[in-house]
């Protein structure tokens, strides 16, 4: 069967199991397969795929795995990082996570900074590169996510100090300049958590006690002892979070600096500072 045609079948059967952006799919399924290039794939349409192989590629996505979880990376802030079903798969929103420490601080300056809770690896790897005078420090309670995320940092060559640690346990005596974190922050009983989501992805990632706010509390009590004088905390949270994690921190003796909304307008990261 001709690369094109195996496209053509693939797009017809995403589109029966109501995946959108069916083409696209079906042309990167078929250049994984290839272990080639998307765009080798469309200008070689012609050369010849194993059927047979294609088939569980295909039937994994249409089953609704991920279709990160299946190529095996997603890109993010422009570079790709490899991924599995250990860490949550890198979205877009986060990219405003990025924007606003970068905004907020200067690359110029020597500044510590840690992730708290790593996954993949994408906040902190993505900082080390773009801000190069800066030391970066990463934790992860599990040790799966921490093995990716060294192995993403050794491919995209970016310098991090990677950490197991719940939370605080673990770290080394010091403070930090910043603290960022993705939490999780999903409440267990959310009715609007996607079903691929909550089928796929780690839920100790995903989910949070306390109706989603269980790491923003601890964190509101615990990082003033790791952070700086006037050190500050980036954090990422669902958009309908603002005014609870508002007082969670409030009532902790935090000075609340800004909301940052994501692309889509809604609130995406809150900024903290220590009194």
């Amino acid at each position: 069967m001709k690369i094109s045609e195996w496209i053509q079948f693939a797009r017809h059967e995403l589109e029966k199991a109501g995946i959108e952006s069916s083409l696209l799919e079906a042309q990167l399924l078929a250049a994984h397969v290839m272990e080639k290039s998307r765009a080798w794939a469309l200008a070689h349409s012609n050369n010849s795929i194993n059927a047979e192989k294609c088939l569980p590629i295909l039937a994994r996505r249409l089953k609704k795995e991920p279709l990160p979880y299946i190529l095996g990376y997603k890109e993010f802030y422009g570079r790709n990082f490899t991924v599995n079903n250990s860490v949550l798969i890198p979205r877009n929103d986060t990219e405003t996570l990025i924007d606003a420490v970068l905004k907020g601080s200067s690359k110029e300056e020597s500044l510590d900074v840690l992730d708290i809770g790593t996954g993949s690896g994408c906040i902190a790897i993505t900082l080390a590169l773009e801000c190069k005078n800066w030391h970066i420090s990463a934790s992860d309670i599990s040790i799966e996510a921490l093995k990716l995320a060294i192995g993403n940092a050794e491919i995209l060559n970016a310098k991090v100090d990677f950490y197991e640690s719940n939370l605080f346990q673990n770290l080394p005596e010091k403070k930090w300049n910043i603290i960022v974190s993705n939490p999780p922050y999903i409440d267990k009983n959310d009715p609007e958590v996607e079903t691929t989501v909550h089928n796929f992805e780690p839920h100790q990632a995903l989910y949070a006690d306390n109706n989603g706010l269980y790491f923003y509390q601890q964190l509101a009590h615990k990082s003033k002892n790791y952070l700086t004088s006037n050190g500050s905390i980036y954090l990422e949270i669902g958009y309908q979070q603002k005014s609870e994690i508002m007082k969670v921190f409030v009532s902790q003796g935090w000075l609340y600096r800004e909301t940052i909304k994501d692309l889509s307008g809604r609130d995406r990261v809150m900024v903290f500072e220590v009194l």
